[in-house]
């Protein structure tokens, strides 16, 4: 029965390290969209200023 638990409390752990990493990951991913699509202008302007 100890070893059972001791599994147990081992997959629980796993399982929340696994979804906080998978919550940090997607907020990262949020951010980074965020930022690629409010500096695209500026990317597009450099963009244009290399054409010229």
């Amino acid at each position: 029965m100890p070893q059972l638990e001791v599994s147990w409390y081992f997959i629980n752990f796993l399982l929340a390290w696994t979804t906080i990493w998978v919550t940090l990951i997607f907020i990262i991913n949020i951010n980074n969209n965020n930022n690629n699509n409010n500096y695209s202008p500026k990317n597009e302007n450099y963009t244009n200023n290399w054409n010229w």
